[in-house]
């Protein structure tokens, strides 16, 4: 996948660090300290008891800022980053669906085509589910879309894979090469070994394109099972979140582990 974002990046301990260098990086935090290294630069230079003081309450100042920023406000800023990922994953997800519906028609790949509408179907099935079960503002609604974006992202890079095996292909026409070959082996090759072997290894080609690409629509269909059944798992969990919390961990695992799949699948079709 041509996306930095990864799965892993929705985990709990990824959106603990993203909070704490959040926290870090904004002014209340920053201004005490810089202010504060100002102090020992002078205390440095000019051994002065004053300046000790104000070192000590500006450095003070800012680590309780910070405890105070990232305890009152680490539900926000964990939602804040989660919606930011989800964001860039959509764009680049609309960027590539046009394209790749436009060239599995032009391939006359049905198959193809086909997945691509259950893929967008699947997704919004399970997007509807979440948006029943949790508030928009809770750090599971965005870690379980999140992770659902990943999953239908690597589909569609799955289908682009898929695209570029067909037309490495496109200009072998199965038919002839078949007929041809049935004539070969009905008149003899004593003369036309070199042509027989060509064509033989253009049939190997198709096959192996296909083999290919069958290969990918498989990995895409065992994705969307998933996906129905953690929608399916978490649409009968009880509204009483200290009762299913359990089940909702596992279901989310389970969905991580299937994205965190699907994306070695991708890195190794890109060096493939």
């Amino acid at each position: 996948m041509s996306t930095d974002i990864k799965a892993a990046d929705f985990s709990r301990e990824n959106l603990r660090k993203a909070v704490i260098r959040n926290v870090w990086t904004q002014g209340i935090s920053t201004y005490p300290i810089a202010v504060g290294l100002g102090l020992g630069v002078s205390f440095g230079l000019f051994n002065s008891s004053w300046m000790l003081l104000a070192l000590s309450g500006s450095l003070g100042v800012a680590v309780l800022a910070w405890a105070i920023n990232f305890i009152g406000r680490k539900n926000a800023l964990s939602v804040k980053y989660l919606n930011e990922l989800r964001e860039r994953l959509q764009k680049e997800r609309e960027a590539r669906i046009q394209n790749i519906a436009t060239e599995l028609k032009e391939l006359k790949h049905e198959a193809g085509s086909v997945q691509l509408a259950n893929l967008k179907a699947k997704y919004e099935s399970f997007v509807a589910v979440i948006e029943e079960k949790f508030n928009p503002g809770e750090i599971t609604f965005g870690r379980y879309l999140g992770i659902a974006e990943q999953i239908y992202l690597a589909g569609i890079d799955n289908l682009l894979e898929a695209t570029v095996a067909l037309k490495s292909v496109r200009s072998i026409d199965r038919s002839y090469v078949e007929k041809q070959l049935k004539h070969l082996d009905t008149n003899g090759i004593e003369n036309s070994a070199a042509d027989y072997a060509t064509l033989h290894e253009r049939i190997r080609l198709l096959n192996e394109a296909s083999a290919y690409v069958e290969q990918l629509l498989i990995e895409n269909e065992k994705a969307m099972t998933q996906m129905v059944e953690t929608g399916a798992r978490l649409a009968r969990v009880k509204t009483d979140r200290s009762e299913a919390s359990m089940e909702m961990d596992q279901a989310m695992t389970e969905l991580s582990y299937l994205a965190e799949t699907m994306e070695a699948h991708n890195i190794k079709h890109l060096h493939r």
